[in-house]
């Protein structure tokens, strides 16, 4: 074996020890249209932990007052536009320039939906693509993500999922599309509603099922081909677009919902503040326990007024009460509190190893790099580039099984790494480092519950597999 097949052969084995050994973060988020003046609407955000938003219309308003913010931010290119995104490379240039780049990276932009519900042909697909050149040319590609969120009527027979297959009438342009996912790391967006789903099935399912309500034995909905039982219409709907890719040969596209919710007032019986409390409710436990294939949902909308056919969907009034009570105690990303405890870059990782981590992290680990682009104060050399990512992902994703390991490339410590207006996550909230028993590197083993020790077990286990082939390669 020559050296540079030894080196292409080690740099696979690191890629693959990095997809054992994290976990990526799930979250829910909020849909927002129309509400009080900017300044409002992010002291909600802020009040109730809202880290994500999907704004349907452009406002730049709102985009200005974001600036600084922990928010990650999808904006959404309005169907009228899409035609013209699709066959003018100059405009999709000139949308980025005017919605996307003259805010990033002050506004945390992680994503472009362009569309939302438009006709799938090929002037979509295109002007996915062209948006997404736009944001190659202006830098921005690898924090920016782009794609179009599709309805179900894309899926024909969405049950049993087993079986689902997308409609013949767009089958050619969305395997184009799939493919532009795949080649760019960005998700499959999917508006899944289960109220549109239960109401239109005429009682063919139980209401308990559309709620993620607990079924009886009886009650249980099973795909009869794969025996697999399915406790939601939610997830019976996001596995519906998984083996619909699936039967296009396309696999491991990220799954992400970009609309569902419940109304809580309008002309269906079911449209009640207990139905919509109760969804909300179960979509967050759901969602952020990490069991479902969508990595995160958008809940539509924030507030109330904005809907159309007189049904109230947001959750929240425009002075910022409740239309109805949840627990909103996790609406962010399954991160939970780790105080003191710092995830760092090993610095004898070298720059390869680094940057191959950093990648993923900011791709399909979804960590915040818009705070260590140029200009910004945590933006540095690419040790201190990776050691605020790699802290990001794991303070993000530790609840849900993510580690601090990367292939090697870094450990966990109890040194604060925060450095003049860049303050990690794990400081205390006076700015102070707090105290932990976690002095100098801790094997991933040794963090948090019995599933986390597996996937810190696994990540070990690759490390050795590393250095026997090292070995062997060198020997």
């Amino acid at each position: 074996m020559t050296f540079e097949e030894c080196r292409a052969t080690l740099f696979l084995v690191f890629l693959f020890s990095i997809l054992l050994s994290n976990a990526t973060g799930s979250f829910v988020g909020f849909n927002v249209r129309g509400g009080p003046p900017a300044p409002a609407v992010v002291s909600l955000l802020k009040k109730e932990g809202i880290r994500h938003v999907r704004l349907l219309d452009v406002d730049h308003a709102l985009l200005t007052e974001l600036s600084g913010s922990v928010v990650e931010v999808m904006v959404s290119v309005p169907n009228a536009d899409v035609g013209l995104l699709g066959s003018s490379t100059s405009a999709a240039a000139e949308w980025v320039k005017t919605h996307v780049a003259t805010f990033v990276p002050l506004t945390n932009i992680t994503a472009v939906a362009v569309g939302d519900e438009a006709p799938v042909n090929d002037v979509l697909v295109n002007a996915v693509k062209n948006v997404h050149a736009a944001l190659v040319a202006a830098d921005l590609n690898l924090q920016v993500k782009v794609s179009s969120p599709l309805s179900m009527e894309v899926i024909s027979q969405p049950f049993p999922p087993s079986t689902a297959v997308f409609n013949d009438s767009w089958r050619s342009a969305i395997g184009d599309l799939l493919q532009f996912l795949k080649s760019t790391g960005s998700s499959f967006m999917l508006n899944a509603s289960p109220y549109r789903g239960y109401v239109s099935g005429g009682g063919v399912f139980p209401l308990e099922y559309a709620l993620m309500k607990p079924l009886t034995t009886g009650e249980q909905i099973v795909d009869p081909n794969t025996l697999t039982s399915y406790e939601s219409m939610f997830e019976a709907m996001v596995s519906a677009a998984v083996f619909s890719m699936a039967a296009l040969n396309w696999t491991g596209i990220p799954m992400l919902v970009t609309e569902t919710g419940w109304p809580w007032r309008g002309g269906r019986r079911e449209a009640t503040t207990g139905n919509a409390r109760a969804y909300t409710g179960n979509l967050v436990q759901h969602v952020l326990g990490g069991g479902g294939a969508a990595g995160g949902a958008y809940v539509y909308e924030l507030y109330a007024g904005g809907s159309t056919a007189g049904e109230e969907w947001g959750v929240f009034f425009e002075n910022g009460t409740a239309a109805y009570e949840v627990d909103l105690g996790s609406w962010r990303s399954t991160t939970g509190e780790l105080g003191g405890v710092f995830c760092v870059a090993n610095r004898t990782a070298g720059q390869v190893a680094l940057k191959a981590a950093l990648d993923w992290a900011c791709g399909v680990g979804r960590a915040d790099c818009a705070a260590v682009q140029p200009g910004r104060a945590c933006y540095g050399d690419i040790s201190t580039v990776a050691t605020y990512v790699f802290n990001d992902y794991y303070h993000r994703t530790h609840a849900a099984g993510g580690t601090c390991d990367f292939g090697g490339a870094a450990f966990l410590t109890a040194a604060d790494p925060s450095h003049g207006a860049c303050a990690f996550a794990g400081r205390s909230a006076d700015g102070k480092q707090m105290t932990s028993q976690a002095m100098g590197p801790v094997p991933p083993v040794s963090e948090g519950s019995p599933a986390q020790r597996a996937v810190g077990t696994a990540a070990g286990t690759t490390s050795l597999l590393l250095l026997l082939l090292v070995h062997l390669l060198l020997s």
